[in-house]
């Protein structure tokens, strides 16, 4: 995992919380992924050379705040309403980030997760990319970023090696 993907996955979330909410969002310091993104997570997918998912979670709380101010209107934290409007702003984020990074994409919804610790996209040869925990004045958003396959890209990013 690469400085380069850290900065990218934390300036998606940035401008994406900002130009969409004006929410700032602060970095923890922390990087490594704890298996545990909360009561709350939607994961998005995303095609290309190599493929992946980003995993974005959040407590039921913060969740329901930030899909209440994203909608414009109260929106309950176990509702499909909360649901979309977080695979919107996990799509979003997923879309500048590989972008960022460099990586060709077409980015798609999966799902919304509601137990502890699920994470989407359980694909065989899958590498965390990036992880990262932030703070918004509502709670904390965690983000993984993982790429799937074993494709030309993914062995020189995985390499420190940017071909594109």
């Amino acid at each position: 995992m690469g400085s380069h993907d850290d900065d990218a996955l934390l300036e998606a979330v940035r401008e994406v919380f900002w130009t969409t909410m004006q929410v700032p969002v602060e970095n923890t310091g922390q990087r490594e992924w704890s298996g545990d993104s909360g009561p709350i997570a939607v994961s998005v997918q995303f095609d290309g050379d190599p493929g992946g998912h980003l995993t974005l979670g959040m407590d039921a709380h913060g969740a329901q705040r930030i899909a209440s101010i994203f909608s414009g209107r109260d929106v309950p934290a176990e509702s499909a309403a909360c649901a979309d409007a977080l695979l919107e702003l996990a799509t979003m984020i997923c879309g500048r980030a590989t972008a960022r990074i460099g990586l060709v994409s077409n980015v798609r919804p999966l799902g919304l997760h509601k137990e502890r610790g699920s994470r989407a996209g359980e694909v065989e040869s899958e590498s965390i990319m990036t992880a990262r925990t932030l703070r918004h004045e509502h709670g904390f958003v965690t983000l993984e970023l993982v790429t799937t396959g074993t494709s030309a890209v993914k062995r020189e990013l995985a390499a420190g090696v940017k071909t594109r």
